[in-house]
């Protein structure tokens, strides 16, 4: 892994910021699956540190979230 990529247990996305209590609060709600981080609440920034086994179901999680959520390639906190 070169020293640009993110590890495959952080993931950032992008909601509107009314949305960040949500997201929290959806995610509690899958126990030990990802820490939720906000990074910049103005701008609706998360960082969810998951682990390389919970990777994949953290995204099916963020991708069917009852609004929208845009995953970022790429950030740098």
């Amino acid at each position: 892994m070169d020293g640009d990529s993110i590890p495959r247990s952080l993931i950032y996305a992008q909601v509107a910021p009314e949305h960040i209590a949500d997201v929290n609060w959806i995610m509690e709600g899958y126990e030990f699956l990802a820490n939720v981080l906000t990074v910049d609440g103005s701008a609706g920034i998360l960082k969810f540190a998951a682990t390389p086994d919970t990777y994949d179901e953290v995204l099916n999680a963020l991708e069917n979230m009852p609004f929208e959520v845009n995953l970022l390639d790429s950030f740098v906190d």
